[in-house]
């Protein structure tokens, strides 16, 4: 159970929550006290791996992407299928194209407006904290719209709420003038999001 919790996007949390701990650290300290620690990771890293091939699946069918890490991502993936040509060759080999394809699953960070393919060297979070050791994205300085960020048709309506969400508070009269440009801007960002997206579905 341990394994199949580590696997999958946020298995950190889910195990905290299991346990009912205060903390993460509590949750990781069982891995660290029984050795357990390493096999974890291994099991995060399959996870990783498996979201990847979903993306790359995804792509084959049509599925956009958008935000700035999406040509650089498009393009890995594109790279893979062309190796792997023709398609029943493509669909037979995934223990090639799980290969291929490690080194960059090993930077894929699932969200919930976006998914971050993690970058030191251009991470925005990095450049936001004043201590970090530049190995892992901090979570929550992520900023869904800039840097290695990569949105999919999954996103999608995690954004579809924020936008009615802010349609939704623009109705209310007792917003300042300060406060209600500042959710006019919000829906805006939101709303190019989303038309990124159906731009992109309409040319696949």
């Amino acid at each position: 159970m341990w394994l199949d919790i580590a696997s999958r996007p946020f298995g950190t949390i889910a195990g905290m929550l299991q346990y009912k701990h205060a903390s993460v650290a509590s949750f990781e300290g069982y891995a660290g006290a029984s050795a357990f620690r390493a096999e974890v990771e291994n099991q995060r890293a399959l996870g990783q791996l498996d979201d990847l091939l979903t993306y790359f699946d995804e792509r084959q069918t049509g599925s956009p992407l958008s935000g700035p890490a999406a040509p650089r991502i498009s393009n890995a993936l594109d790279t893979a299928a062309a190796e792997l040509a023709p398609l029943p060759a493509m669909i037979a080999d995934r223990v090639r194209l799980r290969t291929m394809l490690a080194s960059l699953a090993r930077t894929l960070h699932v969200g919930v407006l976006a998914d971050c393919f993690f970058d030191p060297g251009t991470a925005i979070c990095l450049k936001q904290a004043t201590k970090n050791d530049g190995k892992m994205p901090l979570t929550a300085l992520r900023q869904p719209t800039r840097s290695n960020a990569c949105i999919t048709a999954r996103h999608r309506p995690a954004w579809s709420r924020s936008a009615e969400d802010a349609k939704i508070s623009l109705r209310e009269k007792r917003l300042s003038p300060l406060q209600r440009t500042i959710v006019k801007q919000d829906l805006q960002r939101i709303e190019a999001v989303l038309g990124g997206l159906d731009r992109r579905t309409e040319a696949a």
